[in-house]
């Protein structure tokens, strides 16, 4: 192959490479502004991601096919560096880092829940209303035994002496109305609940339980089975693992089966994302009122569950934050360096091409510019 078939070759090899890296080029950029601009709907984000990845390829190829370098178009060079950095940027935390992000903000927050959770236990025992609580609670359990026992049906003494236990602990206690078939497993079940009900209702409402620490508690756990049905689907998670109220069936339609674990990003933005944030206000106006109720308040309660990170992924401008936020972990300089290599690569390869034109010997560009 004599030098002129070696040039034209070479020539024609540049220019392929260059093919392949602007379609990997213009796709990583697209894709993250595309993310980034989810809220203004698929139509708009589409049109504007894709004019915004084009034009960071044009100024990419004009200072490559220019001849003078990055140094001698410094400024067009820092406009691609902005354009296409944040849309690259975004493109590699989403893909490598997205995930991972969600599930370590959901861990962060269920331990927090949990801290706020000990502290108004602690608080309620401080105050003497644990034992009280204790108290009336077992004798609870008792009483609804002896009313589903069919020896006695809960007209023995035992049964009496519970529900006078019970009106001692709890002001205005009376028996639900109505009498009970005992011989009818339904009947007894349905008095059972509603005699259960009533005392739970009796004895938040009692002038010696604190109904602040209370809801706190009950939101709380409600909180945790939450979180743990966005991190894992509801129909993976046992509300007794955590004693709360919520109806996860409920919870369960607002998340549309989407879950960390098995969903993609853009979903995890459109629908795990509000729920964090919905539970953040919940968790703060707990803490807001454990402050006002408590003796004392511990160091561990922190004032919210520091979203930040999440806030960033999809959102144009939150990203100096997700970069703040994450500024002590090396993969988002890395990242970042990623980000500006990928145009040094694009502006190298337009510049190859320029160099291995040979109809262009002199520096000049060629009239087609190589394409």
């Amino acid at each position: 192959m004599d030098k002129k078939e070696l040039g034209k070759t070479k020539y024609q090899n540049a220019q392929v490479i260059a093919l392949l890296y602007s379609i990997v080029f213009v796709g990583i950029i697209f894709w993250g502004y595309f993310n980034l601009l989810g809220a203004l709907g698929p139509y708009l984000a589409v049109l504007v991601s894709t004019i915004l990845a084009i034009f960071a390829w044009s100024i990419a190829r004009f200072i490559g096919y220019d001849g003078n370098g990055i140094r001698g178009n410094f400024p067009a060079f820092v406009l691609m560096l902005i354009i296409s950095g944040v849309g690259i940027f975004n493109s590699l935390m989403l893909n490598l880092e997205g995930r991972r992000i969600f599930s370590d903000r959901i861990e962060v927050a269920q331990e927090r829940f949990n801290v706020l959770e000990v502290a108004a236990l602690k608080e309620q025992k401080m105050q003497g209303i644990e034992s009280k609580i204790k108290e009336v609670n077992s004798a609870k359990e008792a009483l609804m035994a002896e009313i589903q026992s069919p020896g006695n049906c809960g007209n023995g003494q035992e049964a009496k002496r519970l529900i006078m236990q019970l009106k001692r602990l709890l002001v205005d206690l009376s028996l639900p109305s109505g009498k009970v078939d005992c011989n009818n497993p339904s009947s007894v079940k349905q008095y059972v609940d509603a005699y259960t009900q009533m005392i739970d209702v009796v004895l938040d409402n009692q002038d010696w339980n604190n109904k602040d620490l209370t809801a706190i508690i009950s939101s709380t756990r409600d909180g945790r089975a939450k979180l743990a049905c966005l991190k894992n689907g509801c129909s993976s998670t046992d509300t007794t693992n955590y004693g709360g109220t919520a109806n996860l069936s409920n919870y369960a339609a607002l998340l549309q089966d989407v879950n960390v674990n098995t969903s993609g990003i853009p979903d995890l933005m459109r629908i795990v994302t509000p729920r964090m944030e919905e539970l953040e206000g919940e968790y703060s106006r707990n803490v807001e009122i454990y402050e006002k109720t408590a003796k004392t308040m511990p160091a561990s309660i922190k004032p919210d569950l520091e979203l930040d990170e999440l806030r960033g992924i999809g959102e144009v401008s939150q990203i100096l934050n997700l970069i703040i936020a994450r500024a002590d972990r090396i993969t988002t300089y890395l990242y970042l360096l990623l980000a500006i290599g990928f145009d040094f690569l694009m502006v190298y390869f337009f510049a190859n091409i320029l160099k291995n034109n040979v109809k262009n010997s002199k520096g000049k560009m060629a009239a087609n510019g190589g394409w």
